[in-house]
C-alpha cells in the first residue's frame, strides 16, 4: 500500500513537472461560494496534436453541491489520479480549482488552476496557469485576496497560461482505480 501511494505522488508530481503547473497553498476563492457547472459533468479525452500522444483522460463528478472530484490519466490501464476541483468565477472567466486528495500532508495538497470554457462544439478548452509565466516571476502571495486580486487583474492577459489543452466529450471511459 505504501508502495503504491510513492508511486502515484511520483506520478502526479512528473505530471505536475512536466506539465508546468503554478501551484499555491491558496485556492481562489472558498468552495463554498461556488457553483456546479453541469456542462463539465461528464467523460473527456484530450484531443492531441501528435498521433504517439496519450490523451489525457478525464471523468469529472459531481460531489457535493459545490464541488466535483475529477479522476484523470493519460495512460491506459494505469491508475488514475483523482483531485477535488471547484469553480471560481473571476470577472466573466471560469477557473477550475484543482487540489490533489492522495495525501494529507500539506506539502501534496496545494492547488492548480485553469481557465476554462465549453466552445459552440461542446468541447472543454482549458489553459494551466503557467509556473514560468513572466507574470508570475518571483511572485509569492502571502493570502489567498492577494493571489485572487492578482490572477483577477490577469485574468485576461494570454501569457499567464499555458497553451491551450482541448477535450471532447467522450463516451465509455474506464479509469483504473484501487
Amino acid at each position: 500500500m505504501v508502495l503504491k501511494r510513492k508511486k502515484l505522488l511520483l506520478s502526479l508530481c512528473c505530471f505536475l513537472f512536466v506539465c508546468g503547473c503554478y501551484e499555491s497553498q491558496f485556492p481562489l476563492s472558498s468552495s463554498d461560494t461556488s457553483r456546479i457547472d453541469e456542462r463539465l459533468v461528464k467523460s473527456w479525452i484530450q484531443q492531441t496534436s501528435q498521433k504517439n500522444d496519450d490523451p489525457y483522460r478525464l471523468v469529472i463528478r459531481k460531489f457535493t453541491e459545490h464541488e466535483y472530484v475529477i479522476a484523470f490519466s493519460d495512460t491506459p490501464g494505469k491508475e488514475a489520479h483523482l483531485v477535488r476541483a471547484f469553480i471560481t468565477v473571476i470577472d466573466d472567466a471560469a477557473v477550475i480549482n484543482l487540489q490533489g486528495i492522495d495525501s494529507l500532508a500539506p506539502k501534496n495538497r496545494t492547488f492548480l488552476f485553469f481557465k476554462y470554457v465549453i466552445t459552440p462544439q461542446g468541447n472543454l478548452r482549458m489553459w494551466m496557469i503557467d509556473k514560468d509565466s513572466p507574470l508570475l516571476k518571483d511572485r509569492t502571495f502571502a493570502a489567498q485576496a492577494e493571489l485572487h486580486a492578482f490572477i483577477k487583474k490577469n485574468i485576461h492577459n494570454d501569457t499567464l497560461y499555458k497553451e491551450a489543452w482541448e477535450f471532447k466529450p467522450a463516451e465509455g471511459i474506464q479509469l483504473e482505480m484501487s
